[in-house]
């Protein structure tokens, strides 16, 4: 596999790959295939454009009770992925709240359009607008403040999905509370808009999953005592390579840099379902995260041989060693290590054989209740390992022209624990731009089954200039019981919940509620002003 570019769903599925393949058999010839611009926005997935109807009731000391949702996805030409975007829609429409009866469809139907597919949130930023919105108009209408409502209603860990899982960590509560103290410091002091512009704050809370299907890995002890790391998981960007070894190090106690990362190859590697959904950390670190444990189990073993001993009197000691363990009793006859150099020489060329570990499974965690009582129609068996996040932003509109800029965003993420702390900021950053753009940018205008946008001069992405100057990243970690070091995914989530978040700070700055997206000038200024 070569590098590549970032993926966010776009790799999720071929386009032009095939047509390329087919060519290069029928000629014998290498083919390669170039896309312009608007051949590109014509040829290549987008995101299911979706209507929602949603209704949540709650008691009037802001207790949830009920929630219904219909989702009507526009799938495009082709059926595709549209029953699994439908599925995971209805599964994230109730987020993370107790919701004691809740009932929510997707249907998608077939339109003379470009295909809809995978794209970052698959889904969930659709049902999350919707939901937020709602959260937000139903806080206003008892009378309590939107975080507190959300505080008050937030799930809690042990507590179940909308599918009958249990979900045995759950930092949202954490989530809300960051983020709301963050508002509190960072605006303690700030200072009235200019005349003409209104501005306002904005909250939002979500979930995401971050492991279904497959993964392997291999990790081998290497003659000269290093590792080798060998996975299916590509890296598109999103900095797995680096998660991947950081898990095999950590595991081993050895420096980052004595694991050499192989280059995935679909003819030698280990099987990985997707570079999507959130899953490598979780799925392919913990496939990576077992395999090393083989490799040190062995290793174990190996310098117990050396050293006339017991496994269970040794334990691994940090920068690639082994040693006596403090509380065996073999410690004063045993006075010295051995290297995992020379436990590989001992293993190569005297007794064992060469050390390799591995690891493949299909993600365990509880199914689905499928069987038409809870659940019917849906294209998974079983998602976990769930991460909870919220997000804000303050947002300024001009009441002349209906323009909403960012000024401000505050975001957390339970990522169950950081195994990069720069990379997960990164990610919750990176995910706040691209759902900007989602939240008052970009949109497909089609005319007659013809789009008529398909250029960057015409259909508008978030700029630097657009991006607030500071987006705040902040970190919550709730251990998931099954992940690598108990870490879980980030990089889908970090999305999902920008959209409602722009659109509760629009509405608590002008008083009108938008409900379509991109929320753009002409939109806004309709609000202002309907007439």
């Amino acid at each position: 596999s070569p590098t590549v570019g970032g993926g966010f769903g776009g790799r999720a599925g071929p386009h032009v790959q095939p047509v390329a393949a087919a060519l290069a058999l029928a000629t014998g010839r290498p083919v390669k295939i170039v896309l312009s611009r608007a051949a590109d926005f014509e040829t290549c997935r987008s995101r299911h454009p979706t209507r929602a109807w949603m209704k949540i009731g709650a008691r009037k000391d802001g207790t949830l009770v009920a929630m219904e949702a219909d989702f009507l996805l526009d799938g495009g030409a082709f059926c595709d992925e549209s029953a699994a975007v439908s599925s995971f829609a209805v599964m994230m429409s109730r987020g993370p709240y107790r919701m004691p009866h809740t009932r929510a469809r997707a249907r998608a139907l077939y339109t003379n359009k470009l295909r809809a597919g995978s794209f970052r949130g698959f889904g969930n930023p659709q049902a999350s607008f919707a939901r937020e919105s709602l959260m937000d108009e139903l806080a206003h209408k008892i009378g309590m403040d939107p975080i507190e409502f959300r505080l008050k209603n937030a799930l809690n860990s042990g507590e179940k999905w909308l599918g009958g899982q249990t979900v045995p960590a759950c930092g949202v509560r954490e989530c809300i509370e960051k983020v709301r103290d963050a508002i509190a410091a960072d605006t303690k002091d700030a200072t009235a808009p200019a005349p003409g512009r209104k501005r306002g704050i904005g909250i939002s809370a979500f979930a995401h999953i971050s492991s279904f299907l497959a993964s392997g890995a291999t990790v081998r002890l290497v003659e000269d005592g290093t590792l080798s790391l060998d996975t299916g998981a590509v890296d598109i960007g999103q900095g797995s390579g680096t998660i991947l070894t950081q898990i095999c190090a950590e595991t081993l106690k050895v420096p980052f840099d004595e694991v050499t990362l192989a280059t995935p190859d679909t003819d030698s590697s280990p099987y990985n379902y997707k570079s999507v959904g959130s899953r490598t950390t979780y799925t392919t670190g913990r496939a990576v995260h077992h395999a090393a444990i083989a490799v040190a189990d062995a290793i174990l073993d190996a310098a117990a041989k050396m050293l006339g001993c017991e496994a269970g009197d040794l334990e691994l000691l940090d920068g690639g060693s082994v040693g006596v363990r403090e509380d065996s009793p073999k410690r004063p006859a045993i006075n010295r290590t051995v290297s995992f150099e020379e436990v590989a020489g001992f293993t190569h060329y005297r007794m064992g054989g060469p050390i390799v570990g591995s690891h493949t499974f299909v993600y365990d965690g509880s199914p689905f209740d499928r069987d038409g009582t809870k659940m019917k129609g849906v294209a998974f068996g079983n998602m976990g390992a769930y991460i909870f996040g919220a997000q804000a932003v303050e947002i300024e509109v001009d009441e002349v022209t209906g323009k909403a800029d960012a000024r401000r965003a505050w975001a957390a993420s339970d990522v169950g624990r950081a195994v990069n702390p720069s990379n997960v900021e990164g990610q919750i950053q990176g995910g706040f731009a691209q759902g900007l753009g989602y939240a008052l940018f970009e949109e497909m205008v089609w005319e007659d089954g013809r789009l008529v946008n398909p250029s960057l001069m015409d259909y508008k992405v978030a700029g630097v200039m657009d991006v607030p100057e500071t987006v705040t990243p902040i970190i919550v970690e709730e251990p998931e019981p099954t992940g690598p070091f108990g870490a879980k995914g980030v990089g889908e989530p970090a999305l999902v919940g920008v959209a409602p978040a722009v659109g509760n700070a629009i509405r608590n700055a002008i008083g009108e509620r938008l409900t379509r997206l991109p929320m753009t000038p002409e939109r806004v200024l309709a609000a202002i002003d309907p007439d």
